[in-house]
């Protein structure tokens, strides 16, 4: 089923191999790009099925779930779909993750965070201290890939757990190699 699902990244181009700064900063020859795969809906519907499918059979009990912008959002209303749950947004503005337009987090509301992507957990990370902050409470996090196998605090609910490295500038062994930095594209 692994090999099944990164030979539909790849054929989609979300897989993608070279030397590439990604968002975080760090340093990889993998960036996974889920645009590429976002684009065609029936098939980015079966990647989150499989991750709907997980969180069913979890039994985990939700009452929103919360999609980062922008990778996240697709993936939460797609969520939210399948699972019959509502959906609200947060975006960074000025630097800072805030919720979008008149959505709110009540007070003990259980939250599930959607990304497309996990690598760092930085995003992630920032989207639960911003829950926490509103008075709510995370109780897990879904994503079609968690590209480092990332352990975090909640559970991940994730289509594909990959365990591929990203580094820091000075330790990467790409820059060390003189390899062009290639660009993060969709």
């Amino acid at each position: 089923m692994k090999s099944d699902i990164l030979k539909v990244l790849q054929k989609f181009g979300a897989f993608q191999r070279g030397h590439f700064v990604l968002p975080s900063g760090k340093h990889s020859d993998i960036y996974i790009q889920c645009a590429r795969l976002l684009q065609y809906p029936d098939k980015s519907m079966e990647f989150i099925e499989i991750v709907a499918k997980k969180i069913k059979n979890s039994n985990l009990n939700f009452d929103i779930i919360l999609g980062p912008a922008i990778g996240g959002i697709l993936i939460s209303y797609e969520l939210a779909r399948q699972l019959n749950k509502p959906m609200i947004y947060i975006e960074k503005v000025s630097g800072k993750m805030t919720l979008g337009k008149d959505f709110e987090i009540k007070n003990s509301q259980k939250i599930l965070i959607a990304e497309d992507v996990i690598t760092s957990g930085k995003t992630v990370s920032e989207t639960i201290n911003l829950v926490e902050e509103l008075g709510g409470e995370v109780v897990g996090i879904a994503c079609m890939v968690n590209k480092e196998n990332i352990t975090l605090d909640k559970k991940i609910y994730s289509c594909i757990n990959l365990d591929l490295k990203s580094y820091e500038e000075y330790e990467c062994p790409f820059c060390k190699k003189n390899l062009p930095i290639q660009p993060c594209k969709i």
